[in-house]
């Protein structure tokens, strides 16, 4: 009896696993637009200024004194 139970429990396991990702079927309007080029920005061909690390040359000055 015990046996049956485990069995009928360890079955129903495996089906839920399997049949977990089943749900409607998605249209194409559902799924979205695939875009194939990049879009047109102003200011890309600017390179970004990088920012000064470490302490700024007044502040170097005033610790050496």
């Amino acid at each position: 009896m015990r046996c049956r139970i485990v069995g009928g429990f360890c079955g129903f396991l495996v089906l839920s696993i399997c049949l977990a990702g089943c749900g409607p079927e998605l249209s194409e309007r559902d799924l979205g637009t695939v875009v194939d080029e990049m879009p047109k920005e102003a200011g890309v061909e600017k390179p970004y200024p990088m920012p000064q690390l470490g302490p700024s040359t007044e502040d170097e000055e005033t610790e050496h004194r």
